[in-house]
């Protein structure tokens, strides 16, 4: 008899990733072994990647929030991640724009976002609001992948990322397979695809290192895992098991919620797939109004809307010519006054169903215009969030960023 779906493995890292670690290729990712080293165990075991990093119900839902779903075990990018990270790894110079929106995207922000311990522990509309206003940081990120020799070895764990030092930054690596890694360092406006031969291609870095590269690699991964690290050897994964956890914080490496207001960005990631629908004659229209039909297949996670400060989010997606820019300079700009006013309110965030969006809202692209002022966009501030009300002009600051 077929469990509930409630009531079934739902896994916080995909099995489909964990499965690129082993020894044994000639199995469908999810079924091939894995060595695991896991913290406070006296030993260590063998299983199939889908046997680890899940747990029964992590994404249920209950209460109120029973009427997006009975969980949010919507991650349907998984289906597509083998054959999106193999292209990561073996095409030089960029990646189709849709592969690296609709999968790869996703999964890089989900690590972020779906462990056990993320939203403070407790499964609920904020695990899909961070996720959202996480995308736009990803993509702004530099993408580099880096190669390692033949014979070199990575590792995996339950959280599936580290944090590193590449050329001299603070970043953010995500092991691809046990050869290659993907390293996310700081960047906050680039071009993040450019049109080529009648398609949309997203640039991606690619750099050769030496093999010695790889035991920091294992390292950092060990030291961020949440209670375990999984590879193709006894050797590999008990090497840093003292390790294991013990960097608890959040790797520096991309724009934070920190230093931006992400709310300003938070359908950014809606903005770029609806851009790439179409040629650059077309994309700018495409992302200002954001279609509903351009989301990759199944994307069935329910979408954070804005409903205090619509008007700030109004994005950073840019087309110029045969490029698309994405510029959070707005969301750091917005930051920096609520800094310097002391107001601490970021908005008001309801997380409601695509298919309630889809007939109730209408064009998502156009929803800062809904705000207290209307289309003209402007905001209002406070001094320490009870103060007097400012007007703030953010067509001027737009237009001061490149942005109108």
């Amino acid at each position: 008899m077929n469990k509930k779906r409630t009531e079934q493995r739902q896994h916080y890292v995909p099995a489909a990733y964990l499965g690129r670690f082993s020894w044994d290729t000639t199995k469908r990712p999810r079924k091939r072994p894995l060595y695991v080293a896991a913290k406070n165990a006296d030993r260590i075991c063998c299983r199939k990647a889908e046997e680890v990093a899940y747990e029964i119900g992590l994404y249920n839902l209950s209460g109120s929030e029973l009427w997006l779903d009975e969980h949010i075990d919507v991650w349907d990018y998984e289906s597509r991640l083998p054959a999106a990270l193999s292209s990561l790894r073996d095409v030089s110079g960029g990646i189709d724009a849709g592969v690296w929106l609709h999968t790869l995207v996703p999964f890089v922000a989900g690590l972020f976002v779906r462990g056990p311990d993320a939203n403070n522990g407790d499964n609920n509309a904020g695990r899909i609001i961070e996720f959202q206003e996480l995308l736009a940081p990803v993509m702004a990120a530099r993408w580099t992948v880096v190669h390692l020799p033949a014979g070199s070895e990575l590792i995996s764990s339950d959280r599936g990322f580290g944090g590193v030092t590449l050329a001299g930054q603070t970043a953010i690596m995500v092991p691809c397979d046990r050869q290659t890694a993907l390293v996310l360092s700081y960047c906050n406006k680039r071009s993040v695809a450019a049109w080529s031969e009648g398609n949309w291609v997203a640039p991606i870095l690619h750099r050769d290192v030496e093999s010695s590269v790889s035991e920091l690699f294992r390292q950092s991964v060990a030291r961020s895992a949440y209670s375990s690290v999984y590879g193709s050897s006894r050797e590999l994964v008990a090497q840093f098991v003292d390790d294991l956890g013990s960097t608890a914080k959040f790797p520096a490496g991309i724009v934070t919620q920190n230093d931006c207001d992400l709310m300003c960005h938070t359908y950014d990631y809606f903005r770029l797939c609806s851009a790439i629908s179409g040629p650059p004659d077309q994309a700018q229209d495409l992302a200002n109004e954001i279609s509903w039909d351009a989301l990759p297949d199944k994307w069935d996670i329910p979408v954070a809307v804005e409903l205090l400060f619509p008007e700030r989010t109004r994005g950073g997606v840019l087309v110029s010519g045969s490029e698309i820019i994405l510029n959070l300079q707005y969301g750091l700009s917005v930051m920096r006054m609520r800094q310097e006013l002391r107001d601490f309110r970021r908005g008001a965030i309801s997380v409601l169903p695509i298919r309630h969006l889809a007939r109730h809202l209408g064009a998502l692209g156009e929803h800062w215009q809904s705000g207290r002022l209307g289309a003209s966009g402007n905001t209002h501030m406070t001094v320490q969030g009870v103060g007097k009300e400012l007007e703030i002009n953010l067509g001027l600051l737009r237009s001061d960023l490149g942005l109108s």
